[in-house]
């Protein structure tokens, strides 16, 4: 007896404790809100709260089965651990009483739930406390599992658009910047964005310009200039520049959000795969029960409690949402964004393949094509100079002047001086020349005029997805190098594959582009997908494509693997 009060003493003080930590956490949730944000920015702090307490009782609901399967071991020792492990069976049940409750309530009377419960009860009567403590502990670990892969897969597919800091720095009325949390953001307010951060908001640029990056958005590999009156996106990075934007929206109402969240709806299907689970197992209780009942005449009581309690099909009510949730992570590892989960099971059906040119079928970094030359420099000195000005630069342009450069087994001269415009070009002095290298803009900026020449060739690199870089010597436009997005090594060997099993291929790029750049695609379409498009239903014309079912592809590296 002093035992049993010890230990029934012992559970009243770990209680007390318990509660008590967790007013601790809750209080210090509260004064390191601003930490958790930023640990975590994709969670505010209610969100936070409801995860810890997901996982706190989760944590309980484990540890109770442990507690009742020690006193199911000792049941036999002492009416006490006996009754104290029924008592902690029935809390264990509470969930599924529950349902079963809400099925009566609906007029579903046999159900995996009520046959369940009866393999329960049975359990109780033949004192099999320490089969039914382990079979809390699996099933509780197998709750664990579904919650840890939920959230695991939704935060693959939604924090890459939901990337802002926890703090914001807004400048006031009177010209003076102050620091305040990315929540208290309102339409009208400026904010101060510098390089290497990433934009919070979506609105349009007061003052100031910048290269930012915007292929989380669009998927293109170049930085895109933005100055006055040029809108920005949340979620994109500055990578040079300083800009005072006007917000648009902020939040959830920003374009990001709004693509992270379409996303995030995938995470629903799962509880269409619970309710199918259900139905699998409702629909073999017939046998279940049938069996049960032949098996109690011959072979007894204890196995037809036995048929019950393993209750056929009913394993489907986990083992869907799990294994449908790993492979969502699996498709988001390998950059396959999945909108509605139901269109898994439209698979077998598929019949084309609509692949998004940029970052799909090409690589992240593009490659200098031809180059076009103007008064009397050739390429060789038109490349020599440019790879001179673009020595030492990290963005993707440069990395694909110097490539060219040294294709053509050409060493860049020494610099003097370099004047870096942020995000439009450079000038520095090359061999007694004044060499520029950059964009149209930053070539007018510098007092350079461009050549009606060169009008057909904006038009044609507009059309074929790519884009031109100017070069200026002394004062005088010189030559024009365009840039072309890299075919995927593999592209052709996974487009031929599609082919040879039947299915149509189909690329959305301008109707215009470079015959070379769609040489294995079947048709291409006359659209092109910028941010806020991409958000929205819109006509597209597909050329020569017999559509039943289609797959839109973001990753060609994916159908590899």
């Amino acid at each position: 007896m002093l035992f049993e009060l010890a230990l029934l003493t012992g559970g009243v003080a770990y209680y007390v404790y318990q509660r008590r930590s967790r007013s601790r956490l809750r209080k210090a949730l509260q004064i390191h809100a601003t930490a958790d944000k930023l640990h975590d920015p994709n969670l505010d702090a209610g969100t936070q709260k409801v995860l810890e307490h997901t996982e706190s009782h989760a944590n309980r609901e484990i540890l109770i089965c442990g507690g009742t399967l020690v006193a199911a071991f000792l049941s036999r020792t002492s009416l006490f651990f006996t009754g104290l492990s029924i008592l902690s069976l029935v809390y264990l049940a509470l969930p599924a009483m529950r349902v079963l409750v809400n099925d009566w309530k609906a007029g579903r009377y046999l159900t995996v739930y009520s046959v369940g419960m009866v393999a329960f009860v049975g359990m109780i009567l033949q004192g099999r406390f320490v089969l039914m403590a382990i079979g809390g502990i699996i099933g509780n670990l197998f709750f664990r599992m579904v919650k840890l892969t939920e959230s695991s897969a939704k935060h693959q597919l939604t924090d890459v658009f939901d990337r802002h800091p926890s703090r914001i720095w807004i400048e006031q009325n009177g010209g003076s910047e102050i620091e305040v949390d990315f929540h208290q953001l309102r339409p009208g307010d400026i904010v101060i964005v510098n390089a290497g951060e990433v934009v919070p908001v979506d609105g349009v640029i007061a003052s100031g310009e910048a290269s930012i990056d915007q292929r989380v958005l669009t998927g293109e590999s170049l930085p895109v200039e933005r100055e006055v009156g040029d809108e920005v996106f949340a979620a994109t990075q500055m990578i040079s520049g300083r800009i005072r934007v006007k917000v648009g929206t902020a939040g959830e109402e920003t374009v990001a959000a709004k693509i992270g969240k379409v996303l995030d709806n995938t995470q629903h299907y799962k509880e269409n795969l619970i309710a199918r689970g259900r139905k699998i197992a409702d629909d073999y209780l017939p046998i279940t029960v049938g069996v049960a009942a032949l098996t109690w005449p011959l072979l007894g009581y204890d196995a037809a409690l036995t048929v019950l309690f393993a209750s056929l099909g009913a394993n489907m009510i986990v083992l869907g949402p799990i294994s449908i949730l790993v492979y969502f992570q699996i498709m988001t590892r390998h950059g396959i964004m999945v909108k509605d989960g139901r269109v898994l099971e439209s698979v077998r059906d598929l019949h084309t393949f609509v692949f998004d040119k940029t970052g799909t079928l090409t690589l992240d970094e593009p490659q200098v094509g031809a180059v076009h030359c103007l008064a009397h420099w050739d390429q060789h000195q038109l490349l020599r100079y440019a790879a001179a000005a673009e020595h030492r630069q990290q963005h993707p342009i440069a990395r694909a002047i110097l490539a060219k450069a040294k294709d053509w087994s050409i060493n860049p001269p020494p610099v003097n001086g370099a004047h870096f415009h942020v995000g439009y070009g450079i000038r520095v002095q090359v061999e007694q020349h004044t060499v520029h290298v950059g964009s149209a803009r930053f070539l007018s900026r510098e007092g350079l005029a461009l050549s009606d020449q060169i009008t057909s060739l904006q038009h044609r690199a507009s059309d074929d997805g790519g884009g031109l870089i100017y070069v200026g010597i002394d004062g005088v436009l010189a030559g024009v190098f365009e840039l072309e997005p890299t075919i995927r090594p593999e592209a052709a060997e996974i487009i031929a594959y599609l082919k040879q099993h039947g299915m149509e291929t189909c690329i959305m790029c301008p109707a215009t582009m470079n015959a070379r750049h769609s040489v294995w695609l079947s048709s291409s379409v006359s659209t092109d997908i910028l941010p806020k498009s991409s958000l929205k239903t819109r006509p597209i014309l597909f050329n020569n494509c017999k559509i039943k079912a289609v797959l839109c592809v973001s990753s060609v590296t994916a159908l590899m693997t």
